[in-house]
């Protein structure tokens, strides 16, 4: 009787046991469950953005016909999926903000989307571009008990330390490879993406010769910070370095440079980044857009800005000029040179031009050839070699005979 008690006291205590064990053990897998399933969202959601900016905010740097792959085929049928549902909204779904396109993607997960995406991801058919890794590259394979421990962004640290070693060495050839690495290793490291475009961009360019050499270098660097653009998507940064240090700067490209800055625009950004892009648009002739621009500046980001109303009366000065109201151009470049002395060195050009092109009309030659020297003594570059030629084209037409009226 007593063994039958004790036996049954052992199966009730173990039942006790079992009981809170069992329900532990599900709530466990319940808890492995969401978690899968976010980790699966995340990687779904980072893989929609980058296409998504792919597709309709980087701009290729050599236009090539669209290959079909399961990638692509699989990309435009949940493009279309998302874009419909933020219709609800009356917008696409690169329009939406973070949240509302975070909570789309986990809606979209719960459908048969995420077994064909795992399924896709898993045959190697997906680039997944926020955090993943390519572990076939050397350079990072050699690293991977430290990825497995959860080192990838001490060691993408680390790295980084010997890319800056290497280029105060000097030695360009060791650190492209290494700065390579430290963005796959951390995807997220935006001043690496950022440096390391600089480095393609200006300084391995002048290690090589020849000019078709030195683009090689600005295009990787075009396709380095594209890359960078695709895994870190909502941030500005990458997108006007891309616009303002490459397309802007170095390439000239202002069309390109206003595309990209405009990106950056988009998420949260410095003033600067609003003051580069009207730049852009005047260098692009897109005068009354930079004007228009300025104004928006000065009423609603930096009402107290000093450069702002310099620029707009200055647009106007271009706007009338380009449209041939020689008159209206000349009295806004003369207010614009005596209300802002010393800061603009277009409005003295432009106003030595219009005198210098009215005294040629009027015959006065001697006085048109002084204006046009008088630009070439002021040492301005920008108009060296048109004040060259217009000054032996006056030479030419006093060596002919024409009207020579001295100082009029």
């Amino acid at each position: 009787m007593a063994t039958a008690i004790t036996v049954s006291r052992r199966r009730t205590n173990a039942i006790r046991f079992l009981i809170p064990l069992v329900v532990l053990l599900f709530i466990v897998a319940r808890l492995q469950m969401r978690l899968d399933y976010l980790s699966s969202a995340y990687s779904f959601y980072g893989w929609v953005l980058a296409r998504v900016t792919e597709t309709k905010f980087l701009k290729p740097v050599v236009t090539t016909p669209k290959e079909v792959t399961d990638e692509s085929a699989f990309f435009d049928e949940v493009n279309r999926s998302l874009d419909t549902k933020a219709g609800m909204f009356g917008k696409t779904f690169s329009e939406l903000s973070e949240t509302q396109q975070w909570h789309m993607v986990l809606v979209e997960m719960k459908l048969p989307t995420r077994a064909r995406f795992e399924t896709l991801a898993r045959q190697g058919k997906l680039a997944l571009p926020m955090g993943a890794i390519e572990w076939t590259e050397e350079t990072i394979g050699g690293h991977l008990g430290s990825l497995i421990l959860g080192f990838r962004t001490a060691v993408a640290d680390l790295l980084w330390l010997k890319v800056d070693g290497y280029w105060h060495q000097g030695r360009m050839e060791m650190m492209l490879p290494i700065m390579y690495s430290v963005v796959r290793l951390d995807p997220h490291f935006i001043d690496a993406w950022a440096i390391g475009a600089w480095h393609l961009a200006y300084n391995a360019p002048v290690t090589v010769n020849t000019m078709e050499d030195k683009r090689a270098f600005i295009d990787k660097a075009v396709v380095f910070l594209q890359d960078g653009i695709k895994r870190n998507p909502h941030h500005y940064q990458l997108y006007f370095e891309l616009g303002f240090n490459i397309y802007y700067v170095k390439l000239e490209d202002y069309k390109n440079a206003a595309y990209y800055i405009e990106q950056a625009c988009r998420y949260q950004h410095p003033k600067v980044v609003d003051r580069m892009l009207l730049h852009a648009y005047e260098k692009g002739g897109e005068y009354e857009k930079a004007l228009d621009g300025w104004r928006r500046y000065l009423a609603d980001i930096d009402p107290a800005s000093l450069v702002a109303p310099r620029f707009i009366l200055q647009l106007q000065a271009e706007i009338a000029q380009r449209d041939g109201r020689e008159d209206e151009a000349f009295r806004l470049w003369q207010e614009l040179y005596n209300r802002f002395p010393g800061t603009n060195d277009q409005a003295d050009i432009e106003i030595t031009k219009i005198k210098a092109r009215r005294a040629e009309a009027a015959g006065k030659y001697d006085e048109a050839i002084a204006l046009w020297q008088s630009l070439i003594d002021k040492v301005y570059p920008t108009v060296y070699d048109e004040a060259q030629a217009n000054i032996a084209r006056l030479n030419v037409l006093k060596m002919r005979g024409g009207a020579q009226t001295g100082k009029g």
